[in-house]
């Protein structure tokens, strides 16, 4: 089976020129712990996660106050901190192949290029539950027989 079967398609990007609150707003609204980073043709220039996040908050044991942490957060730019080196597949890479990769690399997704396109995202829970679907985990009322 192939990546193509098994990714999220309907992907929520972000771009170099976003504000970080913007983007911590956008993670936090859709339940996400990375993003791609697109330009406008769609072509993936880096991925964003919460990782790059915590990187850009201050500590605990910051003198600044609330709202000069605030203000300078607001000035930078999801491009500053986004990680420029993203591994990637493709739609025909093969599901074993593409969570090899993720355990391999130990990253969480896999974003899935196309003609130099993002059309999807892979993730390690894409990947845990085709295998689990794969070995009838959730079934009701079967035989499980074991080898």
């Amino acid at each position: 089976m192939y990546v193509e079967q098994i990714m999220t398609r309907a992907v929520d990007t972000v771009t170099a020129d976003m504000k970080l609150s913007h983007a911590a707003q956008v993670m936090r609204e859709k339940g996400r712990r990375y993003l791609p980073v697109v330009d406008d043709k769609n072509h993936l220039i880096g991925l964003f996660s919460q990782k790059e996040l915590d990187r850009a908050e201050p500590s605990a044991i910051t003198t600044l106050s609330v709202g000069e942490v605030n203000y300078l957060t607001s000035k930078i730019t999801v491009g500053e901190l986004m990680v420029r080196e993203v591994i990637t597949c493709s739609s025909d890479t093969l599901v074993e192949e593409a969570g090899k990769l993720i355990r391999d690399k130990r990253i969480g997704n896999l974003p899935v290029i196309d003609n130099g396109e993002l059309v999807g995202v892979v993730s390690e829970t894409d990947i845990l539950d085709f295998f689990l679907d794969i070995m009838g985990c959730g079934l009701e009322n079967t035989t499980r027989i074991a080898v």
